[in-house]
């Protein structure tokens, strides 16, 4: 195969809108598109690859697999084997589990299944996975596991069938992949099934292009259309949004774009001119080094830092990257690529002992629990980070009760997303001291709102939906007297400090995917449900939130135990990573004038719980011998008791 200097160089445009894009810079809002692009390429040079080897009579499935080891695996392994002694010194023991287990999953290629069952990409809390980014190897990994087969078989029955059969396979993984992001965003982001098209499209160009015989030629259309797809990658990169269903339709145009600069690039024209560039074409090369390198690197800096770095913290994260994957590229993938270095035999049997002590690693690590014995933090502050099997029954089933189970009939209704099972804790109290029942049917991800549909957030499509309907038949067959409203409120119309994490509603299944339009079905959304709560005869109180702590209660408390630090430091500490009050306030504030004027109204309670959790211009993520918070967000049953003496008098009146 010919070598094409401008695909090296193309591939620097996704790696460095990846790399940015994770580092947390928001101008290139569709950073995360570069895993598509790559696909694209991949696609297109193994289907040459193979096709020119077949044409031969030389194509060897050993020797494939054999450069795959080569390829893949040397600098895998090095990133790995770098990054254990730093989660073992950096994760706590939950951390460490999960990061065993992404080592386990990691080596098995199917860390995307994994990532798939355990993760949301785009939450803050990806950030911090070491090996997040091994989901695409794992796609990458299984597709070439199959596809030589189905090439080859397909090829020996005419280039026309061969055409027929990937493209049909392209269009079902592509139709599948858009309703998938729609309905099952999760499943649709991580899994081959609906991530096969982007392979297959470039597949589909390779076959084209070799059936075809003849070389670019240095054309005026030529010139036009590569420039075109830049052009179309590029706008792509710096428009597009995480909100953006992915993959599908929407991602077809940064698709088009990629193929199109490889099908139509003349290395004389400008964009072969441009890509042949000796940078770029040295990061095209380095690329897949530094996109094994950049994601550990910034997990494990921003969990040293509690996640505190900024995008222009990451600069010197960035730059050590790319030293990083030079080295790798120089020291590590070239050799490992030199035939004459290593017989096939040694290839195979190094990658599977590589493979054997990485498993054997991650499966110590996840057995061990995360070897809790490394920390001495107290039982208490431990016991107030778990939940109780009480609790995580209430979350199992979406609904519970507390209080004084022998009343015969519950007065009280607590509906919400995960934040009103965190407060259960607090309905529990009041409820004994008052003899009260309060029912719980919520679930993580569900706001209590009438006539919404999550169109991106955790629950899966439909079923906040469902679970409204039974709280509304609850209502209308139990008459509970009071109902509360308890939510991250702040989700549904900021998202988090940096603007990120926010969930996007619609009143259609089929709505757009928009930041102001989900302010305004939230709104609406809210002040019905008030309404219609109040019109059958309930009163309505909604519970503000709880300020959001900057960063996770676990990672603060650990790190200050595990150091042994002085009292006195402790509590600069505390009040260090605590957030404070003037933050707080700015995020809640818009929520908090909208139920403000509902109140004004007659529509409902206002119920803010600040001068419990805030003192001194700040909001504390606990005390030194017990936390609030189990994470950034939920309270810990320890701190949802602070709050019953807030709701007392709201329930026993």
């Amino acid at each position: 195969m010919k070598y094409r200097r401008e695909i090296d160089g193309l591939r620097a445009i996704p790696l460095i809108a990846i790399i940015l894009f994770h580092a947390g810079f928001d101008v290139v809002s569709g950073g995360f598109l570069g895993v598509d692009m790559f696909y694209v390429i991949s696609g297109y040079l193994i289907t040459t690859i193979i096709l020119l080897e077949v044409a031969k009579n030389d194509f060897s499935l050993a020797r494939f697999f054999e450069k795959r080891c080569r390829r893949i695996l040397p600098a895998l392994f090095l990133v790995l084997l770098v990054c254990i002694p730093m989660a073992w010194f950096w994760l706590l023991p939950n951390e460490l589990k999960a990061f065993s287990k992404s080592v386990t999953y990691t080596a098995l290629s199917v860390s995307n299944i994994y990532f798939f069952l355990t993760t949301n990409y785009f939450d803050s809390a990806s950030d911090l996975k070491p090996l997040l980014h091994t989901w695409s190897l794992g796609i990458e990994d299984q597709f070439y596991m199959l596809y030589p087969f189905l090439l080859l078989f397909i090829w020996k029955r005419g280039i026309k069938t061969s055409y027929v059969v990937l493209a049909i396979i392209s269009a079902i993984s592509l139709t599948v992949a858009h309703w998938s992001s729609i309905h099952y965003p999760l499943a649709s982001f991580y899994l081959l099934h609906t991530r096969a098209w982007e392979l297959l499209s470039g597949a589909l160009l390779g076959m084209y292009l070799f059936n075809r015989q003849t070389p670019i030629e240095a054309t005026k259309k030529n010139n036009l259309l590569s420039t075109l797809g830049l052009i179309i990658i590029l706008i792509s990169l710096f428009t597009y949004e995480e909100s953006m269903p992915n993959p599908g339709f929407y991602t077809l145009p940064p698709i088009i774009g990629t193929l199109l600069i490889i099908a139509f690039t003349h290395p004389d024209q400008f964009v072969g001119k441009l890509l042949s560039n000796r940078a770029l074409v040295f990061l095209g090369l380095i690329s897949y080094s530094a996109y094994l390198w950049h994601q550990p690197l910034f997990a494990f800096m921003r969990i040293r830092s509690l996640g505190s770095l900024d995008a222009w913290s990451m600069i010197p994260v960035i730059i050590a990257t790319f030293v990083l994957a030079m080295i790798t590229w120089k020291f590590i993938e070239q050799p490992a690529r030199d035939l004459k270095r290593m017989t096939r035999k040694q290839v195979f049997i190094g990658s599977g002992l590589g493979l054997a002590f990485f498993l054997a690693i991650g499966i110590t690590g996840e057995a061990k629990k995360g070897f809790e014995s490394r920390y001495s933090i107290p039982s208490a502050v431990v016991n107030d980070f778990n939940l109780d099997d009480f609790s995580l029954k209430c979350y199992a089933d979406r609904f519970c009760e507390v209080g004084d189970l022998t009343a015969k009939k519950s007065d009280v209704l607590v509906i919400g997303d995960s934040h009103s099972q965190s407060i259960l804790e607090a309905f529990e109290k009041v409820g004994q001291q008052t003899k009260t029942k309060t029912t719980f049917m919520g679930m993580v991800g569900c706001p209590p709102l009438l006539d919404v549909v999550i169109l991106k957030g955790p629950p899966v499509l439909g079923v906040c939906e469902k679970l409204v309907e039974k709280q509304i038949d609850f209502i209308k067959k139990e008459r509970p007297k009071k109902i509360f409203l308890v939510a991250r409120w702040s989700a549904y119309v900021d998202g988090d400090y940096d603007g990120r994490g926010m969930f996007f509603l619609g009143k259609h299944n089929l709505d757009r995917i928009d930041k102001e339009y989900t302010k305004k079905v939230y709104y609406e959304g809210i002040e019905k449900t008030i309404a219609t709560y109040q019109a059958m005869g309930a009163e309505v109180y909604v519970m503000g939130q709880i300020p959001q702590q900057r960063f996770s209660a676990k990672e603060f408390y650990y790190l200050i135990y595990d150091e042994k630090t002085p009292v006195e430091d402790k509590k600069l500490l505390l009040k260090k990573y605590s957030v404070s009050l003037e933050d707080h306030l700015n995020l809640q504030k818009n929520n908090r004038q909208f139920f403000e004027s509902l109140q004004q109204k007659g529509l409902g309670r206002l119920i803010i719980p600040d001068d419990i959790f805030c003192r001194d211009g700040y909001c504390p993520l606990g005390t030194l011998e017990r936390t609030y918070y189990r994470d950034k967000d939920h309270i810990s049953n320890y701190g949802a008791e602070q709050i019953a003496p807030l709701l007392l008098p709201y329930i026993q009146k």
